[in-house]
């Protein structure tokens, strides 16, 4: 255990060493299991700029398509 953690673990409260013992948990239970592994992707952008080739970019496509989700629900929406 490092000097960093060791001064750390002396400043929490009861509740926040619990807090740590679960979070501990969780993150050995998905270094074990392979869960959690998922990062943040943007593949969307690229799948977008592809399937809305009119648009000038991903994001630009996404932007496209939330606008006639809200423009579909308004018309579906009693007013």
């Amino acid at each position: 255990m490092t000097a960093r953690l060791k001064e750390a673990l002396e400043h929490l409260s009861p509740q926040g060493i619990e807090r740590l013992i679960e979070f501990a948990e969780t993150l050995a239970r998905m270094e074990t299991t392979g869960e959690g592994g998922a990062r943040l992707s943007l593949d969307w952008a690229g799948a977008a700029a592809e399937a809305y080739p009119e648009c000038g970019s991903g994001v630009d496509a996404a932007h496209a398509a939330l606008a006639m989700m809200r423009q579909a629900m308004d018309k579906e929406l009693p007013r």
